[in-house]
């Protein structure tokens, strides 16, 4: 059901089912605490809704495991506490904008069991065989961002700062000749279970510039896009 919720905390909200009470919906300026999306019991996918729009939201130590998301909207949202983890979910038309916190996708962890994980795996290889795009970064900066469980090539993406990079090729180059601070970046490749990964480059920082021009070098080498 389509609603409206503003300047409203949640707090240790669990949901373990899926449901579409939240199709449509939109929150603005809401606050997300402790929150806990999964499963029960760890199998297969839920969803919490289409068509949802995150405007201006924060999130803090919440648990997102294994959810679908679908035509989703999340815009100039803050993360406190530790990047907003949406641990093997599975995207379809999601849109980032604006200026977000730092965030993680990342596929199933060591501790899921074997046949949990292969499962996972299973079923988001198929998923991403039926859709155009998942997600959409073009109008977005990022504090930081992983995107290792997402088809790099599903990935709509600025190439002057979204480097789309294949596993394969990168294992054709000595990573330790680039530079330093890159070698760390391009390690979290061998983490993601698709053939290819969008690496993003930072927008400041330190390291931006020297980051961003190890990114323009893998694309000349021809490892990325």
């Amino acid at each position: 059901m389509t609603a409206e919720y503003l300047d409203q905390t949640f707090e240790h909200k669990r949901i373990e089912h899926g449901t579409d009470a939240y199709d449509g919906s939109t929150f603005r300026r809401c606050t997300f605490f402790g929150c806990t999306i999964r499963p029960r019991g760890g199998d297969g996918f839920i969803s919490v809704g289409a068509g949802l729009t995150f405007d201006r939201c924060a999130f803090g130590k919440n648990v997102v495991n294994q959810i679908v998301l679908r035509d989703w909207m999340l815009s100039s949202y803050r993360a406190s506490s530790q990047p907003l983890f949406l641990t093997s979910c599975l995207f379809d038309r999601v849109r980032f904008s604006g200026k977000c916190g730092a965030t993680s996708i990342l596929g199933p962890q060591p501790s899921v069991p074997p046949v949990q994980k292969s499962a996972i795996l299973q079923a988001a290889a198929e998923f991403y065989g039926d859709i155009e795009w998942a997600v959409d970064i073009r109008d977005a900066s990022f504090t930081d961002i992983k995107l290792l469980f997402v088809p790099g090539e599903l990935v709509l993406r600025d190439p002057q700062r979204h480097f789309l990079v294949y596993r394969d090729r990168l294992e054709s180059v000595a990573v330790e000749l680039l530079p330093s601070a890159i070698q760390s970046r391009l390690e979290l490749v061998g983490l993601s279970p698709f053939s290819s990964v969008v690496m993003v480059a930072p927008d400041k920082g330190r390291n931006a510039a020297e980051v961003l021009a190890g990114y323009r070098a893998l694309v000349e080498m021809g490892v990325a896009e």
